[in-house]
């Protein structure tokens, strides 16, 4: 599973640094000849200028290359070999250099980010032409059917998602259906200038996804319980994990294949058909049961979703068994709206006992009256009351004297307990 950083593993970014700092064609291809077809490779199958130059005094000067009609790279020995003084300062060894310098600095800061945690937003977006490489090596290897159009392929937003979330850094949190959007709705939300920033978080409200920003951009499916618009999403899901390898196209379509039947099982006599809403919850319940774990290093994603289907009876999938007709849908959860209204109620009747009591106390005042004392301790009787009973001549220093006794008394009761320990140690 892969889903880290891929501008250092893109052939296509490597090759067009290629192209920008004008290397010789026979001299990169001889680098891809030797699998030094990338960032990383590069930067880290040399990684001090000294190795570089050594494989250049060794290697490059000695050969050419080219390739032939079917794409096949063909290396051949160069009949004239020149001097190494000659070609340590030539044209073509300072365009090598400079690819070499640019490869070993992304490689480096690559993995000091992924050290601290601290990745470059910037950097972490993926590019157009980076999805594309990504989709066009997927339908090669033939994990993916070829897309039909846009409305086939994942959203550069989905896929910066995903690979957020997925990475060596990443949450490993489930993702909810609204994040997989397709290429076709992005490309339109650009053009009218309403793409929200990858800060702004995605919430639902009355069965509408909005987004959570001032103007309330509508950004994705305005019915997610449609289960035409769920197998498209599904669809979206399917072909950017398995970009991204982060879990089998093939694998993720039995998954759909079991979603789809349990929705459209014919019920018994006084039974229903499972929810959208429950096979939201179950969903859930599923990527958050494996992520648990994969997130910790322990198995992958595709073996725990494998082990849930090939298990029947597995917890996962009580949720999305027949229930009778009156049993309400368990996919429903309490919003935090519901609780907002409850805290508001609570702060209002706590408003109106502080008012109350407020009226209360300036009645009194009109009045004259003063405002009750709360009660006191009495010396007397010992009890909180008021009044307070009335202090007899010389109770003071009949109570100084009780607690005096009551000292002595304790200081006794002490001394002779100590006396008794002493005798037992003897």
């Amino acid at each position: 599973m892969s889903a880290s950083n891929p501008q250092g593993k893109s052939s296509v970014a490597f090759k067009k640094a290629a192209i920008a700092f004008d290397v010789h064609e026979s001299d990169f291809l001889g680098l891809l000849s030797d699998n030094v077809n990338t960032y990383e490779s590069m930067g880290f199958r040399f990684p001090e200028r000294e190795d570089f130059e050594l494989y250049l005094r060794k290697t490059v000067r000695y050969r050419s290359a080219f390739r032939e009609d079917d794409g096949e790279i063909k290396v051949f020995n160069r009949p004239e070999v020149p001097a190494w003084d000659d070609f340590r300062s030539s044209e073509d060894a300072g365009c090598l250099r400079k690819l070499w310098t640019l490869a070993h600095q992304v490689s480096k800061k690559e993995v000091e980010a992924l050290a601290t945690g601290a990745e470059d937003d910037q950097k972490n977006k993926i590019t157009m032409a980076t999805a594309q490489e990504l989709e066009e090596e997927a339908v090669r290897a033939g994990g993916i059917p070829p897309p039909g159009s846009d409305r086939d392929r994942p959203s550069l937003h989905t896929l910066g998602r995903l690979q957020a979330n997925f990475g060596p850094n990443g949450a490993y949190m489930h993702l909810s259906w609204e994040v997989y959007v397709d290429l076709d709705y992005e490309g339109r939300l650009r053009r009218q200038g309403r793409l929200p920033k990858d800060k702004t978080e995605i919430f639902v409200k009355d069965e509408n996804l909005k987004m959570s920003t001032k103007q309330g951009v509508d950004f994705g499916y305005t019915d997610v319980k449609d289960l035409t618009v769920l197998c498209e999403i599904m669809e979206i899901r399917g072909r950017a994990m398995h970009m991204l390898k982060i879990l089998d196209f093939e694998t993720h379509t039995r998954l759909v294949n079991r979603y789809t039947s349990l929705l459209r099982v014919t019920p018994a006599d006084g039974f229903r058909r499972p929810t959208v809403n429950e096979l939201r919850k179950t969903d859930r319940n599923l990527f958050e049961d494996i992520l648990s774990w994969v997130g910790k290093g322990y198995g992958t994603i595709q073996a725990g979703i494998n082990h849930h289907l090939d298990d029947r009876d597995s917890w996962v999938w009580k949720l999305m068994s027949q229930q009778p007709e009156n049993v309400p849908d368990q996919g429903v959860e309490k919003t935090l709206e519901d609780k907002t209204k409850r805290r508001k109620r609570d702060d209002s009747s706590e408003t109106d006992y502080r008012r109350k009591k407020k009226e209360k106390k300036e009645d009194r005042r009109e009045r004259g009256e003063e405002a009750p004392l709360p009660p006191r301790y009495c010396l007397v009787c010992g009890k909180k009351h008021e009044p307070r009973c009335e202090l007899t001549p010389g109770l003071r220093k009949e109570l100084r004297a009780k607690a005096k006794a009551n000292k002595d008394k304790a200081k006794a009761a002490k001394q002779k307990a100590q006396d008794e320990q002493k005798k037992r140690g003897k």
